[in-house]
């Protein structure tokens, strides 16, 4: 699949190469169809916050590190360090254009600006406490709701799932009011739709990557990427998010991965399933469970019981 895709992936990223001025792009539709007020047009659905040329900048450093990851499994050495290369350029240009780091401000000022960051990876080493204190007081100040469109809505989930902050990811999702995905439920959707306010089509992927959340982090169900293809599993269930229970699986290429957990009291108990072919490694948060963690699962079935210091779950 690498060997048929990497002349037109790089292709593209040559596109994106000869619009950037000085590393920097702008040639997308940004963080679309965030909270709006009336109907579906043009100028509501691109009324974000974030600006166009951060999060076009910081998916352009992305593809700057894809295209090296591929050139390295491919043994393209020389291209291998060209594209790091260029993404080290990206992310200096991003820092500098978009980022304070004196103040941990971000241009736009917003959830999709502060989560875009993070999980781009364009931080520096100590940076990772400090952005995510900045996300949270945006996502407190906006009374526990998104402030993001489709672009935002991927990065504001998965910043606060590698994070282990899969307690305030539920209490935006679940938030009974507008804009929520429990707020579209409440008024009777029974799939995705395109703009919060439920204007637009009513059928809609693009804030779909939710779903792909609760198997990442709530289930717990993550693949090594040393490993590909599930044959080493990170399971890290989200055993402190608020929940009591959660079941989970995902049909992999080595068969079932089964991830389901129980909440009662101050112990959790985890029922796991791990197909042949594969092994997994399990993690338990650090500040939840009295003994170590991470430990071995090699394939086959697993009852854990896990003794938490705490009694309460995270509100």
């Amino acid at each position: 699949m690498l060997v048929e895709n990497y002349e037109a992936i790089t292709r593209h990223f040559q596109y994106m190469e000869s619009m950037a001025e000085d590393w920097i792009v702008q040639y997308g539709i940004g963080d679309w169809c965030p909270p709006f007020e009336g109907s579906a047009i043009s100028v509501r659905m691109s009324s974000f916050k974030a600006p166009l040329e951060l999060t076009d900048t910081a998916y352009f450093y992305n593809a700057a590190n894809t295209i090296a990851k591929m050139a390295s499994v491919l043994d393209l050495h020389d291209d291998e360090h060209h594209y790091r290369t260029a993404a080290e350029a990206i992310k200096k240009a991003f820092r500098k254009a978009f980022y304070n780091a004196d103040t941990h401000s971000i241009a736009g000022d917003c959830q999709t600006s502060t989560a875009c960051m993070i999980y781009q990876g364009l931080l520096e080493d100590g940076e990772q406490e400090p952005l995510l204190n900045v996300l949270l007081r945006q996502i407190a100040d906006a009374n526990d709701h998104q402030d993001t469109g489709i672009l935002g809505n991927k990065y504001i989930y998965n910043a606060l799932g590698e994070a282990g902050r899969m307690d305030i990811a539920l209490k935006m999702a679940l938030n009974e009011s507008y804009p929520s995905f429990r707020h579209w439920i409440d008024r009777g959707a029974t799939t995705l739709w395109e703009c919060w306010n439920g204007e637009g089509s009513q059928n809609h992927h693009m804030f779909s990557d939710i779903s792909a959340v609760m198997y990442k982090y709530l289930g717990g169900i993550r693949p090594d990427e040393r490993e590909p293809g599930f044959r080493h599993i990170v399971m890290r269930p989200a055993v402190d998010c608020g929940l009591r229970s959660v079941k989970c699986s995902h049909e992999s290429p080595f068969g079932t991965i089964v991830s389901n957990w129980d909440r009662a009291g101050n112990s959790v108990t985890l029922n796991i399933e791990i197909p042949s072919g594969s092994r997994a490694t399990l993690e338990i948060p650090p500040d939840f469970a009295k003994e170590d963690y991470p430990c071995r699962l090699p394939s086959g079935t697993h009852h854990l019981k896990v003794e938490s210091a705490t009694t309460v779950p995270r509100n």
